[in-house]
């Protein structure tokens, strides 16, 4: 019960912030601690569905300007759909790189979570972004909307890529920190 009120709070509070500017607290935070918090929440959930895990975290730096807690909820929100798309077992992959983007003044973190389950349908791919869409019997079709917003607030991007080898893999990409900020 209290597992369900939980998740209603989520489509509620989902709901109402499509409809609203937010104020995210802006600081310098490291985003391979918050990968590592947001596995950490979730590992029971990957555990149970027989999902075994691999981090690369590669990226020299990893310090964007954001609100720690608004970013953990995309990611819980990517590892859970991931989850969801392998419920006979599988392997979530979450790896991070510094990239360079010749439109941007400085580079960007580039976190790439990438899953071996089912895969987003074509069909759905064109929509999987849109409020009240999903793919999903239980689905409210708020989790990757919001996603989506909160990053494009963080002046980033989200992006599902195109992947042949089956299974999905969504892309985050943030801005870096500006140099010499600190941790």
């Amino acid at each position: 019960c209290l597992r369900e009120i939980e998740r209603l709070d989520r489509v509620v509070g989902g709901a109402l912030s499509m409809g609203r500017d937010r104020a995210f607290a802006r600081v310098p935070c490291s985003v391979h601690q918050i990968l590592g918090d947001a596995l950490d929440v979730v590992r029971a959930q990957l555990e149970q569905h027989q999902v075994a895990v691999a981090t690369s975290f590669v990226a020299p730096d990893d310090r964007v300007e954001g609100d720690t807690e608004s970013l953990k909820a995309v990611f819980l929100n990517l590892f859970l759909n991931a989850a969801e798309a392998m419920p006979g077992g599988g392997r979530l992959s979450v790896s991070t790189e510094r990239a360079v983007r010749a439109r941007r003044a400085r580079d960007i973190l580039r976190v790439r979570v990438a899953d071996t389950g089912v895969g987003v349908p074509v069909a759905a791919r064109e929509r999987i972004f849109e409020p009240f869409y999903s793919t999903k019997p239980q689905g409210t079709g708020f989790g990757l909307p919001v996603a989506l917003r909160t990053v494009e607030e963080h002046g980033g991007r989200l992006l599902l890529a195109a992947e042949d080898r089956g299974g999905a893999v969504f892309l985050v990409e943030l801005p870096l920190a500006a140099e010499g900020m600190p941790a």
